[in-house]
């Protein structure tokens, strides 16, 4: 299950869930081409996820 905690804040990266963080500093910290292209791919799925549990 994806749980979404948003929270107001005055900066957009204090404004998101722990996955979103950890996925972001994978994207961040990848050196390869092939890490960040799964970091990325992860960060989207996750995002497809989080819209479908807020849609519903």
């Amino acid at each position: 299950m994806v749980q979404i905690h948003a929270t107001h804040s005055d900066s957009l990266c204090d404004d998101v869930c722990a996955t979103c963080e950890n996925i972001r500093k994978r994207v961040v910290g990848a050196l390869e081409e092939e890490e960040k292209l799964e970091a990325t791919d992860a960060y989207g799925d996750h995002i497809r996820r989080a819209k479908v549990v807020i849609t519903y």
